[in-house]
């Protein structure tokens, strides 16, 4: 009976542990993002193992011109990139930015996820020292 339950747990137990590794990979990755792009408040999330979203909460990046945030989202991309185990893993990194304000228990949110890169378009980008504002323009429709 012992052993049947035992048996039971180890699946689960598995996938706990390969959850922890996850987290860890992730918190890793907020910390050194907070830490390279000097911000208070990172958000980084990940769906399906496979999409990325990093959101800057409350962020000066906000009073960015849009070009500048272009940038700004590129390197933060090639961070990712260069700094997390998993990224040959992930489909999509998505960069955007957040502004919360709070009022007692009511807090009001907007984000704006405007940046989105594939793995392949940061494997064929040069390095993130080399940039001008005129590679990271967003596209003209």
């Amino acid at each position: 009976m012992r052993i049947q339950r035992l048996r039971q747990a180890v699946p689960f137990l598995l996938l706990a542990l390969a959850g922890c590794g996850d987290l860890a990979a992730l918190t890793a990755l907020q910390r050194g993002i907070a830490a390279e792009f000097h911000a208070a408040d990172v958000s980084v999330n990940i769906a399906n193992h496979a999409r990325l979203t990093i959101v800057f909460v409350n962020s000066p990046m906000t009073a960015q011109t849009p070009e500048q945030r272009a940038v700004t989202a590129r390197r933060v991309a090639e961070y990712v990139r260069d700094h997390y185990a998993r990224f040959d893993s992930l489909t999509t990194i998505a960069v955007g930015y957040s502004a919360k304000q709070s009022a007692g228990p009511v807090a009001i949110t907007s984000t704006v996820v405007p940046f989105t890169f594939t793995p392949a378009q940061l494997r064929a980008a040069p390095p993130a020292a080399t940039h001008d504002s005129a590679a990271a323009r967003p596209p003209t429709r």
